[in-house]
């Protein structure tokens, strides 16, 4: 009976996608400054997790730090999406009931964790004549809000509105 709670809690633990959360057991963001204005923020999802959501999550993370540090703005010096593969163990369960039996195989199914790095340039002021992307730390914050259904008290992003995405 113990064995069986134990096994039911964990599999409602780790049941589901990885929230936007700091890194741990389930997977989550980590961030390391590389300079008072750069960043390196990854974010590890679990086997529940798509691939895009650990994406979302690494580019939100980069878009609250750089809002909470004064940076209305920043640019994604690079991104790197990966999938990392596991295989669970296979076992057998051999049942046998006078000249017949049964073997029952469990176990042995592939796990993909998605993980995304973003190294971003935070920026005080948005540069004219730019090529690339440049993000609005308030709009990306407020829309991955919205888009996953976020409680504003887990994202500290300044000013927090929602925003219903254009479809």
């Amino acid at each position: 009976m113990k064995k069986l709670i134990i096994a039911l809690s964990l599999s409602v633990l780790v049941g589901c996608a990885t929230g936007y959360q700091s890194s741990g057991f389930s997977g989550g963001y980590t961030e390391t400054w590389l300079a008072e204005d750069a960043i390196k923020v990854t974010f590890n999802g679990n086997g529940y997790t798509r691939g895009d959501r650990a994406s979302d999550f690494s580019l939100l993370r980069v878009a609250e730090i750089s809002a909470q540090r004064g940076y209305p703005y920043f640019v994604l010096i690079s991104e790197n999406s990966a999938v990392s593969t596991s295989k669970t163990p296979e076992s057998y369960n051999v049942s046998t009931f006078g000249n017949s039996g049964t073997v029952t195989q469990t176990g042995g199914w592939i796990i993909s964790k998605p993980s995304t790095t973003n190294v971003a340039k935070l920026l005080k002021e948005k540069p004219a004549n730019f090529g690339g992307i440049i993000y609005s730390a308030d709009f990306v914050c407020n829309n991955m809000i919205s888009k996953y259904d976020l409680d504003a008290g887990d994202v500290s992003c300044g000013t927090t509105v929602r925003v219903v995405p254009v479809k």
